[in-house]
């Protein structure tokens, strides 16, 4: 984990995915200095801590699916999946991913890696198709 919290180390510019943009750009906070990673200086930038807000509202919440029975993430992030990310997301979020991996240090998961439970519960179609139409 990154040691001064407060410090700045990306900006809402850095994103190319529209949606990380706008987000970003949300949460973030207004500084007209340059960013450290894209030399903007019009984004907002991002603290660790904001880029881990950032990080759950885009994919934890995101993804979130409900269900019968209450519901869960599709895909969740964590410091244990560090260089061990395994979505498959379009192209266009590739880089984003990496950016957000690498300054974080986390890895990004599909938090539902045995899909047993969904066969038992017949919703396995349902939460593939969902998975790749999410992600993708």
């Amino acid at each position: 984990m990154i040691e001064d919290n407060n410090k700045i180390l990306l900006c809402s510019d850095c994103f190319k995915d529209e949606g990380l943009k706008l987000d970003s750009f949300q949460i973030g906070i207004d500084d007209n200095t340059e960013c450290p990673n894209c030399k903007s200086s019009n984004g907002k930038k991002l603290s660790i801590l904001i880029i881990l807000l950032l990080c759950r509202r885009y994919f934890s919440h995101g993804t979130f699916t409900k269900t019968e029975y209450g519901g869960a993430p599709l895909i969740e992030f964590n410091e244990q999946h560090y260089k061990k990310s395994n979505i498959d997301v379009s192209s266009w979020l590739i880089d984003d991913i990496k950016l957000l991996e690498e300054t974080a240090k986390v890895g990004f998961f599909i938090l539902v890696q045995d899909y047993g439970c969904l066969v038992k519960l017949n919703l396995y179609n349902h939460y593939r198709i969902k998975i790749r139409l999410i992600i993708l």
